[in-house]
């Protein structure tokens, strides 16, 4: 078994960020030194006109990739099994929301979404390889990469606005699923899983594909917000890399698994609040921001007279943390923290088993 990778370092600091721009650049500092760059798209404007009922926001996302081609006993003798296809880089989301005195109340089921504002870049996962089966050989296909996840930044502007999510419905008077206030994402998707390799000679399982990377994330939030369910955090950022491919399978007198496949790593989260938060819900933080490594695949199985399996790596490493924050922030249910801020690495895959007589 392949232990987890490190994470880097968390860090707070009391003012929010500053922000600035630059040509063809966004360049986000807090006083706890972290510094993040990224290439800025068309910047997206929403300015309320009038009080929403609704949630709002942007999600882009990277297309999947396609699952690789099977091949049988006829079409293994001419053209074997294909490897899966990429997935898909997701575009970036920059998003600034002006309030104007104007307000966000989402009541739960009532509304869609629930969350107030969500901002999203998900990666397009990777396809799995083709099955490959023949007489003398078959080599099972690659899975495809995984789509990384690109940058994320919200900024909200505030002359009185505020934000108030709800739950969607309460049982034995306890608030459940109800929306967070915001919700930032940047996710790097899977790697595809290896297609099987069988054979009455040699068979191999083609290796997993690798996860995608998660992109920097960036708030910058001057607004109140309110949530009154379990787990609505009011502010919740969060970057994640992609799991790693499991290998496939092989069989035949000699054999081997294929390999599990590295994942991606989480990026740099970065967030700054002068609003006043106030969350009522159990495990419902006022902030709560993460960088998380993916979780790397496992090794393919293989049976046969003599058999491998197929090996495993470690898991994707995870980015900093910093929350810069000078707004009161209060909260009333059970684990909820005013501020939650965690950077973990993602755990390595087991490796395959090897079911033969050697």
């Amino acid at each position: 078994m392949t232990v987890a990778l490190c994470a880097l370092a968390v860090s707070l600091s009391v003012p929010s960020p500053a922000m600035a721009r630059q040509t063809g650049c966004q360049l986000s500092t807090t006083t706890a030194g972290l510094t993040a760059c990224f290439a800025v798209l068309a910047l997206t404007t929403t300015t309320l006109t009038s009080n929403q009922t609704n949630g709002i926001g942007d999600t882009n996302s990277g297309a999947a990739g396609a699952a690789g081609n099977d091949a049988g006993f006829f079409e293994g003798i001419l053209f074997g099994a294909t490897n899966g296809g990429a997935g898909g880089v997701a575009p970036s989301v920059e998003l600034l929301v002006q309030f104007q005195s104007f307000s966000i109340t989402t009541n739960g089921i009532l509304s869609s979404p629930r969350t107030a504002i969500t901002v999203r870049s998900l990666g397009g996962d990777g396809g799995r390889g083709g099955d490959d089966f023949g007489i003398f050989s078959g080599l099972g296909g690659d899975g495809g990469r995984g789509g990384n996840g690109s940058t994320v930044s919200l900024t909200t502007t505030s002359t009185g606005g505020v934000i108030q999510t709800g739950p969607s419905f309460t049982f034995l008077f306890l608030p459940f699923f109800g929306g967070h206030g915001i919700y930032a994402l940047s996710r790097g998707g899977d790697g595809g899983d290896g297609g099987d390799g069988d054979s009455a000679i040699s068979g191999s399982g083609g290796d997993g594909g690798l996860g995608g990377n998660g992109g920097t994330v960036t708030l910058d939030i001057n607004n109140a917000i309110t949530t009154s369910a379990l787990l609505g955090r009011a502010i919740f950022a969060t970057s994640r890399g992609g799991n790693g491919g499991d290998g496939g399978s092989g069989s035949g007198i000699v054999s081997g698994g294929g390999a599990g496949s590295g994942s991606g790593n989480g990026g740099s989260v970065s967030v700054g609040n002068t609003g006043t938060l106030r969350t009522f819900g159990s495990f419902a933080a006022g902030i709560f921001a993460q960088s998380i490594g993916g979780y790397s695949g496992d090794g393919g199985d293989s049976d046969g007279g003599v058999a491998f399996g197929g090996g495993a790596t470690s898991g994707g490493d995870a980015g900093s943390v910093a929350i810069g924050n000078s707004g009161n922030i209060t909260t009333s249910g059970t684990r909820s923290h005013a501020i939650f801020a965690q950077s973990v690495g993602g755990s390595g895959g087991d490796d395959g088993g090897g079911n033969g007589v050697v």
